[in-house]
Order: C-alpha cells, then structure tokens, then sequence
C-alpha cells in the first residue's frame, strides 16, 4: 500500500490514536497490520487510563481523534501547540483510500474533464448525513448495490469503523457508503465524497456544537470538503444563506 505524501514522514514514530472504542481500535489494529506503531490514549479505558500532554506529544508526530472528541479537548489542543498533525478517523481512512489505488493515466483522445470525471467517478466515496434516518439510508444503499453485483460496505457513525473500508476488499468494483454525523464532520479536510445524501435537517447536539447554527454548519462541511464534478441531494433549511449558496452553486 502507498503511504499518502502528506503522512509520509509522520509514521516514522508512533501514531497517538485517541479514544478506545471502535473507531481508535480499528485504526490502531489497521496501523499495526500495516508495519506502523500505535499508541492509545483513553480516559476510561477498560485497562489502565493513558492520558495525553505535553510529554506524551513529544513521542508523536501524527494524532488520529475518534469522533468522541471535541474540537476543544484538551489534548488536541496540547497536540497542535507541539506542532502535531491531527486528524479525524474519515480523514485518516479518506488518505490510505486514495494512496491504495494505482495512478491513471488519461486516455488517448480523453478530455481533461472526461479524465477528471473517470478520476472522481474511481475515487469517489458516497456519503450520507442528516438529523434521522441516516444509519437506514446508508445501510439500503450498500445493500442495493450489493444486489447489482457491486462490492459494498456501510462504514462509519453505523458503528463500523471507516478504517475498515481500507482491508474490507482489493476489489475495483468496491464503493463503500459512509455515514457522517456532524461530530465526523466539523473538522474535515481530505474526506471528499463524490455524492452525498442529505437526509434532513433538526435541532440535535446542541451541548456538542452549542447551537443550531453551529450544529448545521458542522454538517455542512461535508458538502464543503465535496469533490469537484458532484452530487448533493437534500433539503438544506439555511440555503438562503450566502455562503451555503456559494458552495451549492
């Protein structure tokens, strides 16, 4: 498996994953079957707790946060005051998703925007998010397009962890659907589905985000983080709002 260029010199040491649950375990175990090193950070794992630094910062050089874990926590901000890159599980798993597969090569007589559209249709990962109804959308879509012949995975807020789509299936056929709640969502930057569903839209989490507009705007990143040539199904309640016109546009 290709290293991503921008992880490349972050491996060399071991990877601090935060949380213990599924999604920090499925990461340290995909890490560890790749010849990397990880170390899990938890409060309250079952074993003894592992807390995390300024010392503990020192030994790393890459963080990977479970969803768990708020833009504020504490030792995320110890990790970006030791220059650390931080990333979210989507992020990670976005990352070896893309350095997995082979280059391509444009195609003797093929446009650049026939390239790009071949490129995004390979790469393109399908997302779904929403107040309600995301975990069934996500489950029916794998499972639709299991019964057209396609290899298909529903990975990640469903409890199966996005990390798991990089060892589910060598096959070029796979497309996994990947479901995204808002604490996935707010602090994405390689994650960049082709398509993504929108399910709807309610007032949810507001002791995580502190309001609605915080709640819709850290959803909304998902669609900020799309892919150039794209799909955007939903019913936006701000698409009004300028900014969100811009990006739907």
């Amino acid at each position: 498996m290709d290293i991503p260029k921008i992880l490349e010199k972050k491996l060399g040491r071991p990877v601090a994953v935060f949380g213990a649950g599924v999604s920090g375990n499925a990461v340290a175990e995909f890490l560890r079957g790749n010849g990397f090193s990880a170390k899990i950070y938890d409060r309250s794992a079952a074993g003894a707790a592992r807390l995390f630094g300024a010392a503990e910062a020192a030994e790393h050089d890459l963080v990977v946060f479970s969803p768990g874990f708020p833009r504020e926590h504490p030792w995320k901000d110890a990790a970006r005051r030791a220059g650390l890159l931080c990333l979210c599980e989507p992020d990670f798993a976005a990352l070896f998703w893309q350095g997995a597969l082979p280059p391509m090569k444009r195609l003797a007589g093929e446009s650049r925007e026939e390239f790009l559209a071949r490129a995004d249709a390979r790469l393109g990962l399908t997302a779904v998010t929403g107040t309600n109804g995301k975990t069934t959308l996500t489950e029916f879509l794998a499972f639709a397009l299991r019964r057209v012949g396609r290899d298909s995975l529903a990975v990640g807020n469903n409890g199966v962890p996005m990390s798991r789509m990089l060892t589910h299936s060598s096959s070029a056929s796979f497309r996994p659907v990947c479901e995204i709640s808002s604490f996935q969502a707010e602090e994405l930057r390689y994650f960049s589905p082709r398509c993504v569903l929108w399910t709807n839209f309610d007032e949810d989490h507001l002791d995580r985000h502190g309001s609605e507009e915080n709640y819709f705007r850290a959803k909304f990143r998902l669609v900020e983080c799309m892919m150039r040539l794209r799909l955007v199904v939903g019913d936006f309640p701000q698409e009004d709002d300028p900014d969100v016109r811009a990006v739907l546009a």
